[in-house]
């Protein structure tokens, strides 16, 4: 049963470039265990880990799930929202 005192007092966001897919979903686990609010993933010009538009609005999916399982596990109050991925630093 979570905690009503799990949760951090101050939100934090995580802002992060793409990685290499399982180092990816690793940090997403590893940060929604340590208490980050939200996850934004970043495409920058020199990411190894390319997407296309369609292609990572499936990848936020998997992610989603991933920071859920990870939520759940942690006994977290709230699942951490992993935002679209943003393909131009102009959006931020």
């Amino acid at each position: 049963m979570p905690n009503s005192n799990s949760e951090l007092r101050c939100k934090i966001t995580l802002v992060i470039s793409l990685l290499k897919e399982q180092k990816f979903d690793l940090v997403i686990q590893k940060a929604v265990e340590l208490g980050v609010y939200q996850i934004v993933p970043l495409q920058l010009k020199r990411c190894v880990s390319v997407l296309t538009r369609t292609k990572a609005e499936q990848k936020v999916l998997r992610w989603q799930n991933i920071a859920k399982a990870a939520a759940k596990q942690s006994n977290r109050n709230l699942i951490p929202i992993v935002t679209p991925v943003v393909f131009d630093l102009k959006q931020l």
